[in-house]
């Protein structure tokens, strides 16, 4: 079923391969993971790096897309916890010059709307400032480089 409005769909065979036997050198400072409904894939695929830098990943989540490969948002927080990883919603507004994004934290709600989510390890610094701070939405602030 095609779900991108205004675009041809068409199908043809790709070569998929293992993320930690492709990354094995790699040392990512973070990683992005926007594959069109693959992401739970991708993060069964890299399950050694996760396990060995501990970095910081944000996922692409469109139900609908994950529902193409068979899997949901559950599976995403499945393999978080079993990397002792937490979840936050991401958010984006754009302001003069820059942008404000918002981290929630996603308990035991299902996601189930389209959104990028942040997976961080637990003892990850960045994480644990996060949770030093009220409960609540969490700010911060990007200024396009300057």
């Amino acid at each position: 079923e095609n779900t991108y409005k205004d675009s041809q769909y068409f199908e043809m065979p790709v070569e998929v391969k293992v993320g930690d036997d492709l990354l094995q050198e790699a040392v990512p400072r973070l990683v992005k993971i926007d594959v069109e409904g693959a992401e739970v894939g991708v993060l069964k695929g890299i399950s050694k790096l996760i396990d060995r830098y501990r970095r910081l990943i944000v996922v692409e989540y469109i139900p609908q897309h994950s529902s193409r490969f068979g899997s949901s948002f559950e599976d995403i927080r499945s393999i978080a916890h079993e990397h002792f990883y937490k979840i936050y919603k991401l958010g984006y507004a754009k302001i003069s010059g820059g942008y404000d994004c918002s981290l929630v934290q996603v308990q035991d709600s299902q996601v189930d709307e389209p959104c990028d989510v942040l997976l961080g390890y637990i003892e990850d610094p960045f994480i644990q400032g996060i949770q030093d701070r009220p409960v609540g939405t969490q700010m911060l602030q990007a200024s396009n480089g300057r």
